[in-house]
């Protein structure tokens, strides 16, 4: 369930309507792994997207959790390819934010990151075209 939560935590507060591709999940998911990866995130932010990224893993967790999500309804698969939470999910979404116990350092990180990282910038950053 945690891993979920934060999915539907990223497509809340930190995609575009909601919605977001596989690659821009798995960075979030990496970034919230430790402190050294969410400053290599914030840092490549603050220097628009020019400062060195290591290469982010994929983490079969969370394919798995957004097998998960999509059979709770928590999210869906787009026509896009893309994942976009739905109203359960937002219903999750809001259960967790009014609990101030749960994910607090996890809310504080994304809502600081915010919508900034598009997906085509996740796209460039794979690329390395940035």
């Amino acid at each position: 369930m945690y891993q979920i939560s934060i999915l539907a935590l990223v497509l809340k507060y930190c995609c575009r309507a909601n919605t977001s591709s596989l690659h821009k999940l798995h960075l979030f998911s990496w970034s919230l792994y430790s402190e050294t990866n969410k400053i290599e995130l914030k840092t490549l932010i603050k220097n628009n997207y020019r400062a060195h990224i290591p290469h982010w893993t994929v983490d079969p967790a969370v394919n798995r959790a957004l097998s998960l999500a999509i059979a709770d309804g928590i999210c869906e698969l787009t026509k896009n390819k893309k994942y976009k939470l739905t109203t359960i999910g937002m219903e999750l979404v809001d259960k967790v934010d009014k609990d101030h116990d749960l994910f607090c350092d996890e809310k504080i990180f994304l809502n600081f990151i915010g919508k900034q990282l598009t997906d085509e910038i996740v796209d460039k950053l794979m690329t390395k075209r940035i």
